[in-house]
């Protein structure tokens, strides 16, 4: 089983003459609410693009899935063909998206906006460590249908988060499942640590 770590990161504003004691701002913690209930929604994502790839995309996408970046568009199939020329694939392991944060999420009747964050990192040929890291700034539009949330329309990102306001933000993170450690071979007698027999 893989494991995931999700932290949850609530920033506000100061504003002048807060206290503690002062009630938060309304719609913040509905806001808040809502943002913690559509946290598995990218556990499921980031669990199905490390272990599938594009193809574990398309379980989540609707039929009518849109990309649009670079000033171009695309739709169903020509669309994951484009994503796959950055999206991790588990065959070759060289990839892991290692975490999304969640900047902002904005819910409008069945649709969920969010803006993400999303790193990766690139490992060298024997995975004994992190080569690079990528940071794609993502726009992503769900829907809500009977079968769950579906991703409809991916965008190219905004650095600055429009609103006047420091909304709530999440970040779901991915760690693979390590291997088992290879046992020492023990000694003759069956017995010992495991040290070369003199």
């Amino acid at each position: 089983m893989q494991i995931f770590r999700i932290s949850i990161f609530l920033a506000m504003l100061a504003l002048c003459g807060t206290t503690l004691a002062q009630e938060p701002p309304a719609g913040l913690a509905d806001a808040n609410t809502r943002g913690k209930a559509f946290l598995p929604v990218y556990r499921r994502y980031i669990e199905a693009i490390n272990t599938k790839g594009v193809d574990g995309l398309k379980d989540l996408t609707g039929s009518n899935f849109t990309l649009k970046w670079n000033k171009k568009s695309w739709m169903g199939a020509k669309a994951f063909q484009e994503l796959k020329t950055f999206l991790p694939d588990p065959h070759k392991g060289d990839t892991i998206l290692t975490s999304v944060k969640l900047r902002r999420l904005d819910f409008t009747g069945d649709q969920a906006i969010v803006q993400t964050e999303e790193t990766g990192q690139y490992f060298f040929a024997d995975r004994s460590a992190a080569e690079a890291t990528a940071i794609w700034i993502w726009k992503q539009t769900w829907r809500k249908t009977p079968e769950g949330w579906q991703l409809i329309l991916w965008e190219q990102g905004a650095d600055k988060l429009p609103g006047p306001s420091v909304p709530p933000s999440y970040t779901v993170t991915w760690t693979p499942k390590s291997p088992k450690p290879t046992p020492l071979p023990s000694s003759p007698s069956g017995t010992g640590s495991g040290a070369p027999h003199p």
